[in-house]
């Protein structure tokens, strides 16, 4: 019999099965490897601060920490490189989001994240900037490509690793065991991303699910290490290709790329360049785990002692992951308690029946 069986092998569920390995425990991965898997189209850039309101996000100063030190030391656990911290540089698009910036990057809480200045290199692209730029410090692309094909395989040696689509009835669950045909395993652990919502223990929870497309467009001949962010990003790729995203729609929820969502990120470099002879090379789409209040899902089943989730790490999953698999596996193995913020029990009294 298994510590644990982990159902979805996306961002949430590797990492997490990642840490319990290191802590001794055995583990099952069940995951369908769908080519719509949220981390095979996302961009993997993550920062921070959140753009709207220039705020910055929840527990950013923890999680921000955790993500270097984590990705920094699993490239030489897993003998690879997938990752480097990145500046963000910000177009300001008004004269309020320019004062905005200038008066949060005084701001002490603030000064780790937020630069009034920009990368030289920024002067070299033929860019419309008439309200200027600031600089984003302490971001970070994560390669998930690479990053998830060498996590995997280091999975494949130390977990079972199954296949296979969850079917609901054929698990069991009791209080000593949970059976899935023919595995055994003590507790389980739900990480689908929103496929969360046909998930008869879980879908009660309120995930929003939000889709994004990105594009990949053949590089005119720039060369820049930032990432360049004004309502969207645009990465140098280093392979003669610059990548662009994303978009977020809420009601047309399909894996499908569409017109609609390219021509968006064409017209942001439409708005933002001068130049207009756009290339596109690649066009995906994927369906985010986002949560109504924005805070990760985690935490034991209401009726069963061990059934568990960790999901809606959402947007900034590529940050979140390190800090919030860390607290739960803490929660797992030693019954330390969960951030109330991420905690499913802030929806049991309102949405569980």
């Amino acid at each position: 019999m298994r510590d644990y069986i982990i159902v979805g092998g996306g961002i949430a569920g590797s990492v997490l099965a990642y840490r319990l390995i290191k802590e001794g425990k055995s583990i099952i991965l069940i995951d369908n490897d769908s080519p719509q898997a949220a981390w095979k189209v996302a961009g993997g850039v993550w920062n921070a601060i959140s753009f709207k309101r220039l705020l910055k996000a929840w527990m950013a100063d923890e999680m921000t920490a955790e993500a270097h030190l984590f990705y920094k030391d699993l490239q030489e656990v897993l003998g690879v490189s997938f990752y480097e911290p990145k500046e963000i540089v910000r177009l300001f698009s008004d004269v309020y989001s320019q004062n905005n910036w200038y008066l949060k990057s005084d701001d002490p809480n603030y000064s780790a994240y937020l630069n009034d200045d920009f990368p030289e290199a920024l002067n070299a692209l033929p860019l419309n900037m008439p309200y200027g730029a600031g600089t984003v410090k302490n971001g970070g692309f994560v390669h998930l490509s690479v990053f998830m094909s060498s996590l995997k395989e280091h999975l494949k040696e130390k977990a079972v690793l199954v296949e296979d689509s969850l079917d609901f009835s054929m698990l069991s669950i009791s209080d000593d065991e949970i059976r899935y045909k023919d595995h055994l395993a003590k507790n389980i652990v739900f990480c689908e991303g929103s496929e969360v919502l046909n998930n008869p223990f879980f879908k009660w929870l309120p995930l929003k699910p939000t889709k994004g497309e990105g594009i990949v467009i053949k590089n005119p001949g720039w060369s820049f290490d930032f990432i360049l962010n004004n309502g969207k990003h645009l990465m140098d790729l280093k392979d003669g290709r610059l990548g662009v995203g994303a978009t977020f729609e809420w009601k047309e929820l399909d894996h499908k790329p569409t017109e609609k969502g390219k021509n968006e990120l064409l017209a942001y470099l439409e708005k933002n360049f001068n130049y207009s002879d756009w290339e596109v090379l690649d066009h995906k789409a994927g369906i985010r785990p986002t949560v109504s209040d924005r805070r990760p899902l985690a935490g034991v089943h209401p009726n069963y002692k061990n059934v568990f989730i960790f999901n809606g790490l959402g947007t900034k999953g590529v940050l979140i992951a390190p800090w919030m698999s860390k607290k739960m596996v803490k929660f797992l193995l030693n019954g330390e308690v969960l951030p109330k913020e991420g905690d499913i029990q802030r929806f049991v009294k309102k949405h569980f029946c």
